[in-house]
């Protein structure tokens, strides 16, 4: 789990709760030219807020199985495709 610029306003159980960690897990890997990822956004509570799948392919799916750090770069694509900044 990563640690993310807040994003605040999301609405949960009848209130707006604020997403400050991004959590990426790998649901699926045809191990050719495509992934799926599954993010989920929490709250400072670990309150899961948000959770949906993104697929990378193409281009981008080469890149990131030839990084050094696969985990790493998994999470800055996802990141990245939803303009969220994730916090060192």
């Amino acid at each position: 789990m990563k640690n993310i610029q807040p994003i605040s306003q999301i609405w949960n159980n009848g209130q707006f709760l604020t997403a400050t960690q991004l959590e990426v897990v790998i649901v699926f890997d045809n191990l050719q030219n495509s992934a799926d990822f599954r993010y989920t956004l929490f709250s400072q509570e670990n309150v899961n807020l948000y959770s949906e799948r993104l697929t990378i392919s193409g281009d981008d799916y080469i890149a990131w199985g030839q990084t050094s750090n696969i985990n790493l770069a998994a999470y800055e694509w996802v990141a990245s495709n939803l303009n969220i900044v994730i916090i060192p």
